[in-house]
């Protein structure tokens, strides 16, 4: 199994500030600190939840939390262990299918782009792509049937899916990083 985890998309090198010194992308500072915190006990998940609202990347939820080791953990679990608030459908709550309606208080909607749903994303770390984790080769897995291990970073984006041919879509919008996290704020 590939070990997988949920990035921004936003570029993983380096930038020069104006005085010429290295700085981190708010994605690496994420990154670097989950590493830093992967050396703890327990088993440590990044979580990032994305309104994708007007003018919502302050809205952005982006924290590290701890989970005991010694169980199998999916991102549901890791979701669920984090305590933010979230609203499953009455018909698929339960695992393997959990649907989530409303995270944070912040539910699906219709807008000019299409209904907007939560959708729940990893990214390869070979490729460092975002992508939607499968269950098998033709099937989405749901947030219950991913599972997570040490150092992975989940996200979730309130988006709109875009047809790109006659039976395909994809999400519009992928989580990002907040451009004003600090290692204090995601700990």
């Amino acid at each position: 199994m590939l070990r997988r985890s949920v990035i921004c998309f936003i570029s993983l090198s380096c930038f020069i500030s104006a005085h010429g010194e290295s700085s981190l992308t708010p994605t690496q500072l994420f990154i670097n600190t989950l590493k830093s915190a992967s050396t703890q006990d327990g088993i440590q998940v990044g979580i990032i939840i994305d309104p994708h609202k007007p003018d919502s990347v302050n809205e952005i939820y982006a924290k590290i939390i701890t989970l005991p080791e010694g169980s199998d953990y999916t991102a549901y679990k890791a979701l669920l262990k984090s305590g933010i608030t979230l609203v499953k459908h009455p018909k698929f709550n339960n695992p393997p299918k959990v649907l989530i309606l409303s995270l944070m208080g912040i539910t699906a909607d219709s807008t000019t782009d299409g209904t907007r749903t939560w959708t729940f994303f990893t990214l390869e770390h070979s490729t460092s792509k975002w992508i939607l984790p499968k269950k098998t080769e033709n099937e989405l897995a749901s947030v219950a049937e991913a599972p997570v291990s040490d150092g992975d970073i989940i996200g979730f984006s309130r988006t709109a899916w875009i047809k790109v041919n006659k039976e395909d879509y994809t999400p519009k919008d992928e989580p990002r990083i907040p451009s004003n996290l600090t290692s204090e704020s995601i700990q």
